[in-house]
């Protein structure tokens, strides 16, 4: 069973997901790139690809007249007077920036993906079109401000889209 506990410095996953394991043998011509990319982004692969999935599901969702990247990206580089804690140590430990443990493998081609997120994928489907690399400082930016508020990226970005066009 896969875990979203840390592995040395790093989380597999966001702290408080339910796992489960995807099968990414499609993928497998883009997994030097997933390590590159997750190694230069200090987290560990399993979490780059989570984040960018559901990045990905979230521009998906939100329509494309809120020019939902400009969107989020201007919310996150806004700030806020009011300083955003996680309510849980481990959350909190989630929006801090990490390097992954030197020592940790990942295990390719079986991904720990959340359950919330593989629900929304065919079974056995290709990852790769749908992960755009270039957001995933974005990404990691809107899933950080989320946690704090103790929300999902997901639900986050949504009430971001809401207050956008209500406000």
């Amino acid at each position: 069973m896969p875990t979203s506990q840390p592995t040395g410095d790093s989380y597999r996953l966001r702290p408080g997901e339910r796992p489960i394991w995807w099968d990414a043998t499609r993928d497998r011509d883009s997994f030097d790139l997933w390590r590159k990319e997750a190694a230069a982004a200090g987290v560990v692969v399993d979490a780059w690809v989570s984040l960018l999935l559901e990045f990905a599901f979230v521009l998906d969702d939100l329509p494309a007249s809120l020019h939902p990247v400009e969107l989020l990206a201007g919310t996150v580089s806004a700030g806020s007077n009011v300083r955003e804690v996680s309510f849980s140590p481990a959350l909190r430990s989630w929006t801090e920036p990490r390097s992954p443990a030197p020592h940790f493998r990942d295990e390719l081609p079986e991904l720990a993906i959340p359950q919330r997120i593989a629900i929304r994928l065919r079974p056995g489907s290709a990852l790769s079109p749908r992960l755009r690399p270039e957001l995933f400082d974005l990404a990691l930016e809107c899933d950080r401000h989320a946690a704090r508020n103790a929300r999902t990226l997901e639900s986050w970005a949504l009430s971001v889209a809401v207050n956008s066009s209500t406000g």
